[in-house]
């Protein structure tokens, strides 16, 4: 079984950068976000039958973002599904298969939230969990159009989300979180400092290196019959998580 990658953080701290980036990988991919997985699962539960199991489906297909995807399953593709994480998982291996890659994962920031239940539901998955400067964060949050609406109330909640994300990735087993916090170069019109053009580089050995398959024993360390994502840092290597808006 393939591990499902997990992108996770405050809105506007590069997550989507990071998900593009990462499709670019031979071998993964990440659909538009989900958004879903909590409510519906906290909502509906675990299906007792395969007829529960597809109209879950159903119902989950029939959400604007998920009909966004474009993919379209019959009810015998959800035969034996008895959890909601095998439903869920069943609509990534679809859009996985229409894309032609084994391996998926979600870019949905708001589960920094929710990673126990992430992790209770997937638990071979891995956590990328992005953390861009707060001030930056929360002036690009408020010019972003939706909530929140001043710069205090975007301060406290990137506050509240990193304090939670790295509580809860700290309880988590090791090769499972990673964070990586970017970096605030002011005046933003000067060439990039030396902590941005680090970050640069860091971001890309420490990301490129996470397995495709189930096989790392220690955080960071991967093991015989690993595919790491290097291949797909040649194209996205001038592409800094620090630099995006």
């Amino acid at each position: 079984m393939t591990r499902p990658i997990f992108i996770v953080g405050c809105p506007r701290s590069g997550t989507t950068l990071l998900r593009d980036l990462l499709r670019s990988h031979p071998n993964l991919t990440l659909p538009p976000e989900s958004q879903l997985i909590p409510r519906f699962y906290r909502a509906y539960g675990d299906p007792s039958s395969d007829r529960e199991a597809w109209l879950r489906a159903r119902r989950i297909l029939h959400n604007p973002r998920i009909a966004s995807w474009g993919i379209s399953t019959s009810e015998a593709e959800f035969a034996g599904c008895r959890s909601f994480s095998r439903v869920i998982r069943r609509l990534f291996e679809v859009w996985a298969a229409k894309e032609g890659k084994p391996r998926w994962g979600d870019k949905t920031p708001h589960y920094v939230r929710h990673l126990p239940l992430i992790l209770r539901l997937f638990p071979e998955a891995q956590v990328i969990h992005i953390i861009r400067d707060g001030r930056d964060a929360a002036l690009s949050w408020i010019r972003a159009g939706f909530e929140p609406r001043n710069l205090y109330v975007a301060a406290r909640m990137w506050n509240d989300w990193v304090a939670k994300g790295r509580r809860d990735g700290a309880l988590l087993p090791p090769g499972t979180y990673l964070s990586y916090a970017t970096k605030l170069c002011w005046p933003s019109r000067r060439p990039p400092c030396g902590a941005c053009a680090t970050s640069s580089t860091s971001i890309t050995s420490r990301l490129f290196s996470l397995p495709i398959r189930s096989s790392t024993n220690r955080a960071g360390e991967s093991v015989s019959g690993a595919t790491p994502l290097s291949a797909a840092a040649s194209s996205a290597r001038t592409r800094a998580v620090g630099d995006q808006p």
